[in-house]
């Protein structure tokens, strides 16, 4: 995505930061369905919910959640496991 200037990338002392270019939401636009509603609509919720966070603050959120989610994957991975 990088390649096709889809993504940004920037590159600093804390890490990668990755975001939208201006060819970004024109790509996106090309899709259609029920599945593409809901993948923005989580987009956006990401954004609004974690976009003002400071790096530490979202760090600390993770890591106050990992262990709930860490189940949540586990028990998503067995379950594919049992049904494939």
């Amino acid at each position: 995505m990088t390649s096709r200037d889809l993504v940004a990338a920037d590159f600093s002392p804390e890490g990668i930061r990755y975001g939208a270019t201006d060819l970004t939401q024109i790509f996106v636009t090309y899709f259609e369905g029920a599945y593409t509603d809901q993948l923005l609509d989580r987009a956006r919720w990401v954004a609004e919910m974690f976009g003002a966070m400071s790096d530490q603050a979202l760090s600390q959120y993770v890591s106050v959640h990992l262990r709930e989610w860490g189940g949540e994957f586990l028990t998503e991975a067995a379950v594919r496991d049992v049904i494939l």
